[in-house]
């Protein structure tokens, strides 16, 4: 150590290293300042690591790296010392926070981790206890325990942190922590801060997710209004969705969101105002001419959200893919289950039916099962993929299913022969999958924000359509094949020509993120899925919205239309499939 530090005592011990109070010694009177010392081994080159700490800490919320130093074991950073109270203390003198207090730390620390993140770094333990107010200050986000670089083209370092681990996202204890981890990380500590809960007493049964919202009772003295805290809750629900997929991927999409519900940078007025103007605008629509007529409840479980839902080629059976690892089969006439088809060992995430009435399924066990539905036997599966099987589809003709998943590589598997043709393109893992009509073109889409059209029997690439801002969702192709519509994280749906590759229309509408779409046979109507738990009914030509279709809990996942075009399917989060039908029929 050197000689001009004096140790005052020390202030913790984390995974790698530990943490001192300390003077130093070459001021008059000596400055209070925390040294942190890390080993070595293992660490990025010392001189770009500690510049990037110096980069940082010009940010008025990080503190300042004032010195460093190395020896042969280990490396010495020392820092200003921030004189506050952490959040961690403020709760346990005052109790839980509002609303409002919590989305000020949101809309405080978000911009501190976009800088963070913009240089490829990441924190990598945030919680209470690392988030300080000093007087005069914003929040300050203390480094002293954390931040490491994400390097490129290759696993997280063996050097990650692994941080806290009651605040740390699933991917991270394992050793794979991203941008999306620390976000993770903020959500449950302003689930702490709301519930004066901690994460380990809100987790269920040793499951990876948090049921807080069981938990957690609104303040008595809370002015904020239940739109506000509405909104807030489901922006912190998908901060620590466990699902790093369905999670929010940056800061910015967290900020643009809350500036979405009017959370931030608007007046308390007008966020009660942005509530109730939706709802009048709602009111001012068409009255739904689409009435719910069931709701399905079978797959059971903690984790039984219902991710897909296909309708069978004659109309008669409803199936459905759960993260209870099962399949389920409904009568379409009595709402009645037929059958449950196990097998998989992990959630369902994809289905398909084909023309010829095989029902496939993808999930993320990494395999794809082929079922004969008539006689409820799994009677093929198709090799174990490289990573999770997120999407399915089959061609008109049922010869050949195309498999994405996050590998980025999407897969045309003839099923007469058990030939692959891999597809290359796609830059990060494919979400959506959709033919067009006439079995001549494939479309996909990915989280890296494109729809890509490929024709599928030579394997080449056609075009790569370009606009979405966050990831692609849901891809479909209208019924005479020159439009495709698709959609995802932005919460808006394209239209896009065909032939040009060029967007026609851009519809806006839902306030989450859009999971799911589907025209109508004759195609007169689009029909979109949305997390902000509602479907909607769009103009299959001009895109005017015709009508809401409110009844589920919770995200809503999928849709499916019958061939008659008299029934929507429609699954969800909250574990139910519902059948809605057209008062016309």
């Amino acid at each position: 150590m050197e000689s001009h530090y004096q140790i005052v005592r020390p202030l913790g011990q984390g995974s790698p290293g530990k943490t001192f109070l300390a003077l130093d010694q070459r001021h008059s009177p000596p400055i209070a300042c925390v040294l942190k010392a890390l080993p070595l081994r293992g660490r990025p080159p010392v001189e770009s690591w500690i510049h990037h700490l110096q980069n940082f800490s010009t940010h008025p919320q990080i503190p300042t790296v004032l010195d460093w130093f190395a020896t042969e074991t280990q490396v010495c950073c020392v820092w200003e010392y921030i004189k506050g109270r952490s959040l961690e203390t403020l709760l346990a003198e005052e109790g839980s926070f509002t609303i409002a207090q919590v989305i000020q730390v949101l809309d405080s620390i978000l911009p501190v981790l976009e800088l963070i993140h913009q240089q490829q770094f990441y924190h990598g333990d945030i919680k209470p206890a690392n988030l300080i107010y000093a007087s005069g200050r914003s929040p300050v986000l203390m480094l002293v325990d954390s931040v490491e670089p994400i390097l490129p083209f290759s696993p997280v370092p063996s050097f990650t942190l692994l941080g806290s681990p009651e605040y740390a996202a699933p991917e991270q204890l394992q050793g794979q922590a991203g941008f999306a981890s620390d976000l993770y990380s903020l959500g449950l500590t302003c689930i702490h801060l709301l519930t004066d809960l901690r994460p380990f007493d809100l987790m269920d049964g040793g499951e990876s997710r948090s049921v807080w919202r069981s938990y957690y009772r609104p303040l008595e003295s809370d002015s904020a209004s239940e739109t506000m805290r509405d909104n807030l809750c489901r922006i912190l629900d998908r901060m620590v969705e466990p699902d790093l997929h369905r999670r929010f991927q940056s800061a910015p999409e967290v900020l643009e969101t809350m500036h979405h519900y009017a959370l931030v940078g608007k007046s308390e007025q007008k966020v009660a105002w942005d509530g109730e103007s939706l709802a009048q605008s709602q009111d001012l629509l068409p009255a739904p001419t689409w009435n719910c007529v069931a709701t399905l409840m079978g797959h059971g479980g903690l984790f039984a959200t219902i991710n897909t839902v296909v309708i069978s080629p004659d109309g008669s059976t409803i199936a459905s893919g759960s993260d209870d690892k099962t399949l389920r089969l409904w009568d379409m006439s009595t709402a009645e289950q037929r059958t449950c088809l196990t097998g998989h060992s992990g959630f369902v995430k994809a289905l398909a039916w084909s023309s010829e009435g095989i029902l496939a399924s993808g999930s993320q066990d990494r395999t794809v099962r082929l079922w004969d539905w008539v006689s409820q036997q799994n009677h093929r599966i198709l090799g174990e993929f490289p990573s999770a099987v997120q999407t399915l589809s089959f061609s008109p003709d049922g010869q050949a299913l195309a498999i994405g998943g996050m590998d980025k590589i999407l897969r045309l598997w003839h099923l007469p022969t058990s030939t692959v043709i891999p597809l290359l393109g796609h830059s990060l893992g494919i979400t959506t999958v959709s033919f067009s009509p006439d079995g001549s073109l494939l479309a996909s889409g990915s989280q890296d924000r494109t729809v890509r059209l490929w024709d599928w029997r030579s394997g080449t690439p056609i075009t790569t359509l370009t606009g979405h801002t966050w990831a692609v969702r849901a891809v479909t192709f209208s019924p005479d094949g020159k439009r495709i519509a698709s959609a995802g994280d932005d919460n808006q749906i394209r239209l896009w020509d065909v032939g040009s590759g060029e967007t026609v229309q851009i519809i806006s509408g839902h306030s989450w993120t859009v999971s799911g779409l589907v025209f109508s046979p004759d195609g007169s109507v689009l029909i979109s899925a949305s997390w902000d738990k509602t479907l909607k009914l769009w103009d299959g030509k001009t895109g005017q919205e015709q009508a809401v279709l409110s009844g589920h809990d919770d995200a809503v996942y999928g849709v499916a239309i019958s061939l008659d075009g008299t029934t929507i399917a429609s699954c969800s989060q909250d574990k139910t499939i519902r059948l809605w039908r057209s008062a016309r029929h």
